[in-house]
């Protein structure tokens, strides 16, 4: 009997995993409330590991993706390689210390609000796959356990956005990264290249250039009181707001474009989950040089002053409902 009671317990806890990898989580929520955390009830945060990919649930309208700050190894997946993954832009570079400052930030936002950003993980090595890339660029081509990954990826991305969005309206995305380029400041990505950038004011206001970025819903919404160019480099800019809190970044108003130095503008991930592909949901990518990121004390000045720029840009950009 004991044998028999052994095996059905166990069979019980396999059907359990079976069960919560092969569906998409619901947040936890006690009787009364609902997944963004209101009403009477509390909001009961989860996380779900699953073909790799970490997530874990939020209340708060703010996505973190973290891509490329995966350590772990599987010989059972085949490695990317220029021949089988044929991305012009091909990298297997770590981001280094992306997870530790993503942590933080979690952190800091809960301190700050009481609340929860969701957070998305892919904890697998980036030379097996590169979820900052359109799918014929991540994988090595016919690989059907890394798109298996790949899509769990971009499924919890779909799921946060829309939960924010019932509960909020709209909300933003921040795609964490790491660059090594020798000038030192977060570079600030809206799917805008340099050249776009380099323009004056009233070029990029005149040039149709909203639309082309991950923050379009943000410019419907207050371009009766902003210009395109004042929300990527005026008085209430993201770049301006993290600028101000100490952080050196670009584009900003004192640092309105990066000229001829090096300058991410935005992967992916912001292409195809910030507005500029529809929706309420804008996406910012944010590219940490080495000086923001490279002890534990500098990486929590940096989630602070970060999640203060954060808040900021929120109440002086977003009309969120309740």
């Amino acid at each position: 009997m004991k044998n028999l009671r052994f095996i059905n317990i166990a069979v019980y806890t396999l059907s359990l995993l079976l069960l919560s990898c092969s569906k998409a989580p619901e947040p936890v929520v006690t009787p009364g409330g609902n997944p963004g955390g209101g009403g009477t009830g509390i909001f009961v945060r989860q996380t779900f590991t699953s073909s790799y990919i970490e997530y874990r649930t939020g209340n708060y309208p703010l996505i973190i993706t973290v891509p490329h700050g995966g350590t772990l190894t599987d010989a059972s997946l085949t490695l990317r390689t220029t021949s089988n993954c044929p991305d012009p832009n091909f990298s297997t570079v770590y981001d280094t210390n992306t997870p530790e400052l993503s942590e933080l930030i979690d952190s800091v936002v809960f301190a700050r609000t009481g609340k929860y950003p969701y957070i998305i993980f892919c904890r697998l090595k980036r030379t097996y796959i590169d979820v900052n890339r359109q799918i014929e660029y991540a994988i090595p081509r016919g690989s059907a356990a890394a798109k298996s990954i790949y899509d769990k990826f971009y499924s919890y991305i779909d799921q946060s956005k829309s939960l924010i969005f019932a509960k909020y309206g709209s909300g933003l995305l921040i795609d964490i990264h790491a660059h090594g380029h020798d000038k030192q400041e977060v570079e600030i990505g809206y799917q805008l290249s340099s050249s776009q950038l380099n323009l004056s004011d009233s070029e990029i206001d005149n040039n149709n250039l909203a639309s082309q970025s991950s923050v379009y819903n943000l410019y419907k919404t207050v371009s009766a009181k902003q210009s395109f160019s004042q929300i990527l480099r005026g008085d209430n800019s993201f770049g301006t707001l993290l600028h101000n809190n100490g952080i050196a970044c670009i584009p900003n108003k004192s640092n309105p474009s990066p000229g001829i130095t090096g300058y991410f503008s935005g992967g992916h991930i912001t292409e195809s989950s910030g507005s500029g592909a529809g929706g309420t949901i804008d996406a910012i990518q944010l590219e940490f040089n080495r000086d923001s990121r490279n002890s534990s004390t500098v990486r929590k000045n940096t989630a602070e002053q970060l999640v203060k720029a954060i808040e900021l840009f929120f109440n002086l950009n977003y009309n969120f409902k309740q």
